[in-house]
């Protein structure tokens, strides 16, 4: 959706006056898909989609029934979860920034909608959810754009912190709850579709309205692909950044409700791979993580890829540490190959 992606920064970007300014002239880009020959150019925008093609047909070749609707549709209602997570990976990913926290993000939205749902409505449960993964992802925000700090390193340590405090809130034991229509959301259809399939897709849809149709968009490719540029052009690169972490910490946290009301119960300890999940599936998407790259059309394949993949561990009867293994080793993959693709550009 939209043309604004990988390898074609806007030459302009709207500033908080409405004005295009030219915030890019610091840096080109780093490819011109007219002047590349057009297979060559073609097969470099969308060669993620054959991937995605091979890894069907592999999945098909191991499970018959795979392409069978209901088959499909538990594959995707089981990666919902952490493709929401991955929509708001790459608003932070395309800004330049990283965040290692939507872990302890994500099982805070778990405990939270669990707890308040048990006394309070599940509306409610859902706002206060939302507002808590809102109010960790200011935590990073105010700590990498105001602060300074590596976002890295910040995010790695909030993460920590977040885990812990929904630890001390939560405890180590599964929470139950009491209302009847907990799982709903998690296990309810409207006809032939999950709702959880719809949250998903509704996700990327406003995510890729909000990168492509926007000047808001606009102006994340701008901060991402050069900073001190699109400062100089006037451009308020700390709000934007900012925005990206509350982004990231909302969608997060609903992806926390998600997966509660799927299993039946709140967990503070199920953060685990979150990131390294998330991070993965925008990756082997086609956005860098060096930031000003990428589309979130791209993560919507990077999310039916890594589904499909873990369709396979579970055909293949893979252990849970053959399939770090094996997740660990695309991401290194996707990293060679987005650093070699700048650096021959």
């Amino acid at each position: 959706m939209g043309n604004r992606e990988v390898g074609a920064r806007p030459a302009a970007a709207e500033d908080s006056g409405g004005r295009l300014t030219a915030a890019f002239a610091g840096r080109t880009r780093p490819q011109d898909w007219a002047a590349m020959p057009r297979a060559g150019g073609l097969l470099q925008r969308y060669g993620i989609v054959l991937v995605l093609v091979a890894v069907l047909l592999l999945a098909w070749s191991q499970n018959a029934n795979f392409f069978e609707w209901s088959s499909f549709q538990t594959v995707l209602s089981q990666n919902a979860a952490i493709g929401v997570v991955a929509v708001g990976m790459t608003f932070v990913l395309i800004a330049g920034g990283i965040d290692i926290s939507v872990g302890g993000i994500y099982a805070a939205g778990s405990v939270v909608y669990t707890k308040v749902g048990i006394d309070h409505s599940l509306t409610l449960a859902l706002i206060a959810a939302l507002a808590v993964g809102v109010a960790l992802g200011s935590c990073n925000a105010l700590l990498t754009t105001k602060l300074r700090f590596n976002a890295f390193v910040t995010t790695l340590g909030t993460g920590s912190i977040f885990a812990g405090g929904v630890v001390l809130y939560g405890g180590i034991d599964a929470i139950v709850p009491t209302n009847p229509s907990f799982g709903t959301l998690g296990n309810g259809m409207v006809g032939q579709l999950p709702y959880m399939v719809l949250v998903l897709i509704g996700a990327v849809v406003i995510g890729a309205l909000l990168l492509h149709r926007t000047s808001f968009g606009a102006a994340l490719y701008a901060v991402g692909g050069n900073l001190e540029a699109s400062r100089l052009a006037g451009l308020r690169t700390d709000t934007l950044r900012a925005l990206t972490y509350l982004i990231s910490g909302a969608c997060a946290a609903l992806a926390g409700v998600l997966v509660a009301s799927q299993t039946g119960v709140g967990q503070s300890n199920i953060g685990g791979n979150v990131a390294l999940d998330a991070i993965v599936i925008v990756v082997i998407g086609g956005t860098s993580l060096f930031g000003g790259i990428g589309a979130m059309w791209r993560t919507g394949v990077g999310i039916l890829i890594l589904a499909t993949i873990n369709s396979l561990y579970n055909v293949l009867a893979i252990s849970q540490s053959g399939q770090s293994l094996i997740t660990g080793t695309i991401l290194v993959l996707a990293l060679a190959i987005d650093a070699l693709t700048r650096r021959a550009s």
